[in-house]
């Protein structure tokens, strides 16, 4: 250490501070000057005060402390930026405002110096997170109080929003810490405590959180992206989508067991449109089994690409997709298609308002279900599914209203048909060691003006 700021090498100087003479009273005071060149009623400069001013220079120098390699951060070299440098440091440095966290999981503990008076707004908090957090937190500051820690959009944190080891700041607000610095291991997904509610509207953006009607997001896709971030941890989210026309949307796979509904308009689902242009407009290829519809119309129109243009497209095993009070509309391959191990469910009613037209180099048969290469389409147990025909329609270029091919399993019994005699075509066709189940209702039970066929092992029972 060196002698910084005092008066060096003056005659009379001490190295031990001398004791405070000075009485203080409780109004500030203040120096002045002689009032004549000849008289003495000036301030007298006591050596207390000069100490006072000394220590407070120094106590600011060496408030830096040390570098970890030794010397100190402030070179004590008695220059003119030495107070400065000192000032500098301390804001480059952060050490007013870190402290390692000392608490435990969700209670986040940190001690600063010098001890913050009281929480202030705006107040910045830094710490080295001591353990991860699995659900909402709190933060204490030198014991001025737990305070509730949230996200920035003042909702609470979630599984692993704070992580051993990685750095954090929390900001006050006034009320509470928002958390500035929102970490998370690459790819690591956000763990839902309890379910979930979003929005998507036409008049809504994807720039908005999507949290409330007022603030929907535009796009389904956008809605189905931003869904991939959770882990559904044996919880649900429930998309809610106003009345109005979507474009296409490819679901994702999501992680963790629980489930995500998509809700349109249950008692009129054709308000609720997805539309495909030169698209599927469900496409549900290898997504697991979260997903599932409950009042949309389904179309998909427009010019080929490369794919089958359906209202739904399931595939992948260990795909599986319920579908509850479905308008199926105009689809230019078929309305359904469900292959490769895919399975879809029927849990409610279905509409029929638009023909499968099996138009095109994907799906060249326009079949009201198509079903193979193990896929599988069931009604559960108890479970009551009403058809409702609403146009005339024909069954585009010789499909089925089921079709069922290469060890594809179908299972569709309808309570009652409305409408059966608007359908031209062919009831069903089987081939290929396949099973239509219709629990013995007969080979009349799908409508269609042309009798169904069976083949190469297919069964229909």
């Amino acid at each position: 250490m060196t002698d910084i700021v005092g008066p060096a090498n003056a005659p009379n100087t001490v190295t031990a501070r001398p004791a405070e003479t000075r009485i203080f009273g409780a109004a500030d005071t203040w120096f002045q000057d002689c009032s004549s060149g000849t008289a003495n009623d000036g301030t007298r400069v006591m050596a207390a005060w000069l100490n006072a001013v000394i220590a407070s220079l120094r106590q600011t120098i060496r408030a830096n402390g040390n570098l970890i390699a030794g010397g100190a951060v402030v070179s004590e070299d008695n220059s003119d930026a030495m107070f400065a440098n000192a000032i500098q440091y301390l804001i480059q440095r952060g050490q007013p405002t870190y402290g390692d966290d000392t608490g435990t999981a969700n209670n986040v503990v940190v001690t600063l110096n010098p001890a913050p008076k009281e929480y202030k707004k705006g107040m910045t908090v830094v710490a080295t997170i001591a353990a991860n957090n699995n659900g909402a937190s709190v933060i204490n500051v030198n014991g001025l109080g737990a305070k509730a820690v949230t996200r920035s959009d003042g909702t609470p944190l979630q599984w692993g929003d704070l992580l051993a080891g990685a750095m954090q700041a929390f900001v006050y607000d006034g009320s509470k810490f928002q958390l500035a610095w929102l970490q998370r291991v690459p790819g690591q997904p956000i763990y839902l405590q309890a379910s979930r509610d979003y929005f998507v509207s036409n008049s809504g953006s994807d720039g908005n959180d999507g949290t409330t009607l007022q603030a929907a997001w535009a796009t389904l896709q956008y809605a189905a992206s931003y869904l991939t971030r959770f882990n559904l941890n044996g919880y649900s989210i429930n998309v809610h989508v106003a009345d109005g026309t979507y474009a296409a949307v490819r679901l994702p796979n999501m992680a963790g067991s629980g489930f995500v509904r998509w809700i349109g308009n249950h008692a009129a689902p054709s308000n609720c449109t997805i539309a495909g242009n030169g698209v599927t407009a469900i496409s549900a290829q290898n997504c697991g089994g979260a997903h599932s519809f409950d009042g949309f119309r389904l179309t998909a129109t427009g010019a080929y690409t490369t794919d089958p243009m359906c209202g739904v497209n399931c595939s992948g095993n260990g795909t599986n997709l319920t579908l509850t009070n479905i308008d199926w509309n105009v689809c230019s391959g078929s309305h359904l298609g469900v292959t490769q191990a895919g399975v879809v469910t029927y849990a409610g009613n279905m509409i029929v308002s638009g023909a499968p037209q099996g138009s095109n180099a994907g799906m060249t048969v326009g079949c009201h279900v198509f079903c193979g290469d193990g896929g599988i389409i069931q009604v559960p147990s108890l479970t009551t599914v009403t058809l409702t025909i609403t146009v005339p329609i024909t069954l585009g270029n010789g499909g089925a209203w089921v079709e069922c091919f290469y060890l594809g399993f179908c299972q569709i019994v309808y309570a009652a048909i409305t409408g059966a005699g608007n359908v031209t075509g062919k009831k069903f066709f089987v081939t290929g060691n396949a099973i239509i189940s219709v629990a013995g209702a007969g080979d009349g039970h799908y409508p269609g003006t042309i009798a169904g066929t069976r083949q190469s092992g297919g069964i229909y029972e």
